[in-house]
């Protein structure tokens, strides 16, 4: 049992929370809630020990564990995956070792005293061994990392192979061995994609100790938790139950509130006038102080006030023609990394779709391909009529510039719009006064994404393409986001591992898998039936390319065998797929990690060939001198990603190969 007592923390002159009191009991399931800023992050940094508070304490027992998983993992050891995760089980792989060393010290003894001697401590360590489990904590390991979407492969890479969100589930891997009394996660689902996601979420369900968990993911929330903890008004508020029952809980009581605070006020103004109207009456005298010492003593009811929040709709765009972005026999590639080949794809007017899939399975290219981010290396990409495109990016720094402010960076696109009109929009973001003049550098993650989304609004567009939007964002601003994108009456393609959002919004789904497009009418529900049901996409579209001939030919025993013909030839083809798609998921993951980074890299070399071009660069030699020995470095980088590409490109052609290979040797049986 862990407790917090009279805690308060202060940042700057700015109160976070004051003398707030929590008990954590064993297998509490507690979710963190609060607006941006409001202190959860630090709260749970205090609980970990990583933080003092200014006033109070944490108590707790000694022997406690306490696993706390940041929203960003600074430095971790450069130490191979498997190994860096098993450290995590320190004592028992200590244990191991020393029993494997008492046992080689044992083969050289010929002592029998001492034979006996390493005996009963290798019996002692054996037993201390066994109680722990170690038996099982190399395939607990490898289950936990493959849980969350490492493959095999990658158990011998080095930490520092892997981007910072891989590393991020490499350190909850650690965690999770661990299986402390007590689990402080913050945003661990930032990174993941909804298989990971649905797997953690089911281990969490059965973990033994604590849990006190920090998330914008509502389902996700909903899940896992049974009682919710709300940091309102620098107060600590239990509520509990889950999420859905802290919504209505809250504006249960926040209607009390004002019911409360109106009838009290009807109250004072009805007393007010009496004491108005007799006070000068000798005979209503009594009454008169009667009711102004009732009024001396009255408890008065603050009035209600919810904390600042974001308010936004999108403006309904113009109208588009029917087709609004279509896609023909696209390649793609990075480098030798083929990506797509011969894609085809759609969108129609009002069409919403979700994109899904594994982490690098090419959804965050083809969003950048359909918003004319990346160029494709073959095919046609055909804009509809009246159509405006509006990109709003996972990496925010990919379509924000650092160097300017708020305010320039959300005008600079609308000149033409009187700077009242944008500071009035802004101020819906929660950027006021002198707010605006920040720079996009110094914001927080979920300011830039604020940023971005005012930028959206700030042009109409009836085409909107958005990647992973609810990251950084608080839970209110996701409900907002949620709202704002269900009533919008353009076309919409969005890559998001909230499942709530995607219910709330999506018209079909997109699987992605290693560059193949599967669409699923419905939502997220419906998509997962399907896939229960044998994953059969959109069956309008499968009939549709079926002969006529075939629909009529044949009598009843026919039509069986022929129905169960191709359910075997599914299976197959669905067997192919799967195995392709466990072949090709660690170089897909890869992919994903050197695209972004040579985005970065084409980014940065492009700013400098810009700054060459200025003439005010040339007034400071040491500073052309530094830009020369950047691109170069950059160039030099650049060659060793194109390097990787060819390396992996190789794996990637080697396993498509023998795919459609197989794939047209079961076609041809099939034809037979």
């Amino acid at each position: 049992m862990i407790f917090v007592e009279k805690v308060s923390k202060s940042f700057g002159g700015l109160e976070l929370f004051r003398e707030v009191n929590l008990r954590i009991n064993p297998g509490d399931r507690i979710g963190l809630v609060g607006p941006n800023g409001s202190g959860k992050t630090t709260l749970l940094r205090i609980i970990a020990g990583q933080e003092a508070p200014d006033s109070g304490r944490i108590i707790r027992r000694k022997e406690s564990r306490i696993g706390y998983l940041p929203q960003e993992v600074d430095r971790l050891d450069n130490l191979p995956l498997e190994e860096f995760v098993l450290a995590g089980a320190s004592a028992i792989v200590a244990t191991e070792q020393a029993i494997a060393e008492l046992g080689r010290r044992m083969e050289a003894l010929q002592d029998q005293s001492e034979l006996e001697r390493h005996l009963r401590e290798l019996d002692r360590l054996q037993r201390q061994y066994d109680a722990a489990d170690g038996s099982r904590i190399h395939a607990r390991c490898r289950m936990i990392i493959q849980g969350l979407g490492f493959t095999e492969d990658q158990l011998s890479w080095p930490l520092e192979n892997f981007s910072g969100g891989w590393r991020m589930r490499a350190a909850l891997a650690r965690l999770l061995l661990q299986e402390p009394d007590l689990l402080l996660l913050d945003e661990p689902t930032n990174h993941m994609d909804l298989a990971s996601l649905v797997w953690l979420e089911n281990t969490l369900k059965e973990h033994a100790g604590s849990i006190v968990l920090v998330s914008h993911d509502r389902a996700f929330l909903e899940q896992v938790t049974q009682k919710t903890v709300a940091l309102e008004g620098k107060g600590l508020r239990i509520y509990s139950g889950p999420y859905s029952f802290y919504v209505q809980e809250r504006d249960l009581r926040q209607r009390q509130l004002e019911a409360a605070y109106r009838n009290q006020q009807k109250k004072i103004i009805a007393q007010e006038r009496f004491i108005e109207r007799f006070r000068a009456k000798n005979t209503k005298a009594s009454q008169v102080k009667s009711r102004l010492k009732m009024m001396e003593k009255m408890e008065r009811i603050e009035p209600p006030s919810e904390p600042p929040m974001v308010k936004f709709n999108f403006p309904q765009p113009p109208r588009s023609g029917r087709e609004v972005i279509t896609l023909s026999g696209v390649n793609k590639s990075y480098g030798t990394i083929r990506v797509y080949c011969d894609l085809e794809f759609q969108v129609l007017r009002g069409e919403k779709l979700a994109l899904v899939g594994p982490n690098g399975a090419g959804k965050s290219t083809l969003l950048k391909i359909l918003g004319d981010m990346v160029k494709i290396d073959h095919g046609r990409r055909k804009v509809g009529h009246n159509v405006a495109v509006a990109y709003f990016a996972q990496h925010h720094m990919e379509t924000l510039h650092s160097d300017r402010t708020i305010l320039e960076e959300v005008w600079g696109i609308a000149q033409e719009m009187p700077q009242s009109q944008v500071r009035a929009l802004l101020g819906a973001f929660l950027f006021t006064g002198d707010d605006v003049h920040k720079k996009i550098s110094v914001l927080s993650g979920g300011e830039k994404s604020r940023v971005a989304l005012a930028r959206l609004l700030i042009r109409p567009a009836n085409l909107i393409l958005m990647d992973e939007p609810t990251n950084n964002l608080d839970l209110p601003s996701c409900e907002v986001l949620e709202h704002a994108l269900a009533s919008f009456t353009g076309s919409l393609v969005f890559i998001t591992h909230d499942r709530r959002l995607i219910n709330a919004v999506a018209t079909s789904v997109v699987e992605v898998i290693a560059g193949t497009l599967r669409r699923f009418p419905g939502n997220y529900d419906d998509y997962m039936y399907r896939k229960h049901q044998g994953g059969q996409p959109d069956h309008a579209r499968i009939e549709s390319k079926t002969p006529a001939s075939a629909k009529s030919s044949g009598d009843g025993a026919g039509r069986t065998r022929n129905r169960r013909r191709e359910k075997g030839k599914k299976a197959l083809e669905a067997e192919l797929r799967n195995r392709f798609y466990r072949e090709t998921r660690e170089s897909s993951a890869e992919v994903e990690r050197v695209e972004t980074e040579l985005d970065a890299v084409s980014q940065r070399r492009r700013e400098i060939q810009a700054l060459y071009t200025d003439p005010a660069t040339y007034d400071d030699s040491g500073r052309v001198r530094e830009l020369g020995l950047e691109d170069k470095s950059l160039e030099e980088r650049s060659r060793e990603l194109m390097k990787q590409w060819e390396s992996l490109q190789l794996q990637l052609e080697e396993s498509r190969s023998r795919f459609e290979r197989e794939m047209g040797m079961l076609k041809g049986e099939a034809g037979e």
